[in-house]
């Protein structure tokens, strides 16, 4: 069994940005323009206020990229390296934040686009629901209606 060591950094954090920037160039690139998408999504992890960072022989193999509002969270971005797709990466990135919300019962929002059919399944696996359909789908998971890990 392969092991993945998980890790939140803040924006206020020493390794913050050298982890963004390796972040941005190896995972997001890789994920750029993937199933028909055509939007850029690099640059964007320097924007989270939380990152929450998979790795694997300490190289960072994932991420979840939060923004911290008053009300919840948003989930900003969220990607994993192709070579670490489909091992339950992106379920446990969530479930940390997930954790955190619970403990703070915050609200968790993301937005989807209609293409990305992995992250709204992975989203609608863990309990959110579609607040806002269309092409830009809007997933909330209400801070009372969930509980964190055991």
């Amino acid at each position: 069994m392969e092991e993945y060591v998980y890790l939140t950094l803040t924006r206020k954090s020493k390794e913050f940005k050298k982890i963004c920037d390796y972040l941005d160039k190896k995972i997001v690139d890789e994920n750029l323009y993937r199933n028909g998408g055509t939007l850029n999504y690099s640059g964007l992890v320097y924007e989270s206020d939380i990152l929450i960072v998979c790795f694997k022989d300490n190289v960072p193999v994932g991420f979840n990229s939060v923004i911290e509002l008053p009300e919840g969270y948003y989930i900003y971005q969220i990607a994993v390296s192709k070579d670490e797709k489909q091992k339950g990466i992106g379920k446990q990135l969530m479930q940390k934040i997930m954790d955190q919300a619970a403990a703070n019962n915050k609200d968790i929002a993301a937005h989807v686009r209609d293409y990305n059919t992995a992250s709204q399944k992975l989203f609608e696996s863990l309990g959110f629901k579609v607040e806002v359909p269309g092409s830009n789908m809007l997933f909330i998971l209400r801070g009372k209606k969930y509980s964190p890990s055991k």
